[in-house]
């Protein structure tokens, strides 16, 4: 179960995604909307309580602009927490161009598995725990291989991992850091976190 301080990280860093997604283009705000509807948060309060039910146990229920920091080959990136028996997994969409999408599952280890008993990474056709198909993701897509070793189960650097693979390290993420922990002290153990993850 992540900290309090976890959870007012991930708040923030919510936050600030849909403060910059505010500022997003018409055609990827469209373009979202279309694929997301009522599932994407567009404002702080609905931002906000999709991170608590990471504590609560609810399920997830709306996808969170992340901030736009990102490569330019990638139009916009969307997370989505979802807490299930095995912990906290993660889901990542990714708009490309030409409305093709990239979806990820971010995952813990899963006790009850001898296939999956592990933290990893996986690509993902069905969303939201398997409930939203999402246009764009061809039906093609491995969704059980590869799945990639994370070293961890721990929600904050499942969370972490997942960040750094959209922002980059050091450089951007030092950046998001920056405008998501206003207390140094606090910024510096997720920043430490993010290092020994990294090595």
């Amino acid at each position: 179960m992540p900290t309090a301080d976890d959870i007012d990280f991930m708040k923030a860093y919510a936050v600030r995604g849909i403060s910059d997604w505010r500022h997003a283009g018409e055609q990827v705000r469209t373009r979202a909307i279309r694929l997301l509807g009522n599932r994407l948060a567009q404002r702080e309060e609905e931002a906000k309580a999709t991170i608590e039910s990471i504590v609560s146990g609810m399920k997830g229920t709306r996808f969170i602009p992340m901030p736009n920091r990102r490569p330019d080959d990638i139009e916009y990136c969307f997370f989505m927490p979802i807490t299930y028996d095995a912990g906290t997994a993660f889901d990542l969409l990714i708009l490309c161009s030409d409305n093709n999408c990239l979806g990820f599952r971010f995952e813990p280890a899963d006790p009850r598995l001898t296939t999956h008993g592990y933290g990893h990474i996986q690509m993902n056709r069905r969303m939201e725990g398997g409930t939203l198909a999402v246009g764009g993701l061809p039906e093609w897509v491995p969704t059980s291989y590869p799945a990639f070793p994370l070293r961890t189960s721990e929600p904050i650097k499942i969370f972490l991992s997942m960040v750094t693979a959209i922002h980059g390290y050091p450089k951007f993420m030092d950046d998001v850091l920056q405008k998501t922990i206003p207390a140094a002290g606090n910024r510096q153990v997720y920043a430490r976190m993010l290092e020994a993850a990294m090595v």
